[in-house]
């Protein structure tokens, strides 16, 4: 077949790709102006049509909020029209299976959620736009004159950049913060008078609290999205193979990226059938005494339900689950939030005794799709600034309590503690941007490894064989080798 009938039988194969998975996620749906929620308005005059991609919100209010958002836009740019286009999907994989398949077909939405490490790959397949030189220009809305680069925290738009490209196909909206929210009173019952620091203090409290008749710890572990298992798998490990990043960090950007996992992956450093990767599951087994007896079964949404009831503790979640605790009318006790202990070498010879958290990564990234163009293209990157600058990240902030990624956004009052104490991750490897399978095994084999019918050997053993056979996927896709330095010699 010549090219011409390759690119056509591509063409019908992504269509059919499209047509397929309409099926098997539930259909975006655009939501037409004049049936929006109050808050939201029709431009009349408008010249160009976008539209914007999100998860469809489980809360009524929150599909006020993006409304809200659209209004404030176009109040000022009366000659856009912003729809809304929600998709429903069950899981993660899902998503990002949808969004392929939309790139693919050329019907994605106009800004479209994604996570970065996805954007990357989509932008190696020639799905998105590079923000990059938007990002170097001044953001129009940003009330400091900065370029659209420097209106975000230090460090974090970088984890957005490819490393081996220097193209950066998303920009995030918001960070995020895991903490362990905990009940005041049930502390105050257990004669808890300060919090734990470390996880030996961690467990000690934790004694206490079940000395005193109270279940110590509420942990959803019923799906990898409860993210429980994984949060302290990921925590555990980081303080534990600290010394071996460096290794890792070809660029010496602080940050070990998809094509530095290849790299470590092949060489051996990454091994997480050996020590210390291996050292963490037997730490989560020794906390997980002091869970809520079913956790395997219980979601997030049942976990938050047992905590408001007093029925634990303890429950560990991210920094804008606090607007869910403090609006809840059935919550009778106060709440207070700390970060999960650090490890020490009494729980781990490898641990080095700093504290490590959960976030401090770029989340609610969004890409515009490579086929949108002209001023429709010129309108998406307009409204995406939009979002990014104080104006949307305040709003964000406002209505979703998202810890915003642009600095000097107002936020809540409540929200004002709410940010890393520690240090932050600089190789997520378990996380569900770098591997859905891996990311999905952690918590799936890890739930079989807590009830004692799979071995640490074992459930090391799986993890090891999804993270090799993503390696040799990547490494194949991207022509990652010894010889190019996994892409970086130019």
């Amino acid at each position: 077949m010549n090219n011409k009938g390759n690119r056509v039988g591509s063409r019908m194969l992504a269509v059919v790709v499209s047509l397929v998975m309409a099926f098997t996620v539930s259909a975006c749906t655009i939501q037409d102006p004049n049936e929006s929620k109050a808050g939201s308005t029709k431009n009349t005059n408008a010249t160009v049509t976008i539209s914007w991609g999100v998860q469809k919100p489980k809360k009524e209010a929150d599909e006020g909020v993006y409304n809200k958002v659209i209004s404030e836009y176009m109040k000022v740019n009366p000659k856009v029209q912003v729809k809304m286009a929600y998709t429903e999907y069950t899981d993660d994989a899902q998503w990002v299976t949808w969004l392929n398949s939309q790139l693919l077909g050329g019907a994605a939405p106009d800004v479209v959620w994604t996570w970065h490490v996805p954007a990357m790959e989509n932008y190696r397949k020639g799905l998105v736009v590079d923000l990059k030189p938007y990002l170097e220009k001044q953001n129009p809305y940003d009330s400091k004159q900065r370029t659209w680069w420097d209106s975000y925290s230090t460090g974090l738009i970088n984890q957005n950049m490819d490393n081996t490209n220097g193209t950066v196909p998303s920009a995030p909206l918001s960070t995020v913060a895991v903490k362990v929210f905990y009940n005041k009173n049930l502390f105050a019952k257990a004669g808890i008078t300060s919090n734990p620091k470390t996880f030996g203090e961690l467990l000690a409290a934790s004694e206490k609290l079940k000395s005193a008749g109270v279940v110590p710890f509420i942990a959803p572990n019923k799906s990898p999205v409860d993210n429980v298992f994984n949060w302290q798998h990921r925590m555990f490990m980081d303080q534990m193979i600290a010394p071996i990043i460096p290794q890792l960090d070809l660029d010496k950007n602080g940050l070990v990226e998809l094509n530095e996992i290849v790299a470590g992956t092949q060489k051996g450093i990454i091994d997480l059938e050996k020590s210390p990767w291996t050292d963490s599951a037997e730490l989560i087994k020794t906390f997980s005494k002091y869970w809520y007896p079913g956790y395997n079964g219980i979601d997030t949404a049942t976990a938050t339900d047992l905590f408001i009831k007093q029925e634990g503790a303890m429950m560990m979640q991210t920094g804008n689950n606090l607007k869910t605790f403090i609006d809840n009318p059935d919550r009778k006790f106060d709440i207070g939030f700390f970060s999960f202990p650090y490890l020490t070498k009494q729980d781990s010879p490898n641990a080095v005794e700093k504290l490590y958290e959960m976030g401090g990564s770029p989340i609610n990234n969004f890409s515009i799709p490579s086929a949108v163009k002209g001023e429709k293209l010129d309108a998406a990157v307009n409204f995406l600034q939009f979002l990014a600058s104080e104006k949307g990240a305040a709003l964000f902030a406002e209505g979703l309590w998202w810890t915003p990624a642009t600095k000097d956004a107002v936020l809540p009052e409540a929200l004002k503690g709410m940010y890393i104490e520690g240090n932050t991750s600089s190789l997520r490897l378990l996380a569900p941007q770098t591997n859905q399978k891996l990311y999905q095994d952690d918590t799936m084999v890890g739930q079989l490894f807590l009830e004692g019918k799979t071995t640490t050997k074992e459930f090391n053993t799986i993890l090891n064989k999804d993270l090799k056979s993503s390696v040799e996927q990547l490494s194949k896709q991207n022509g990652w080798t010894e010889q190019n330095g996994w892409g970086l010699k130019k």
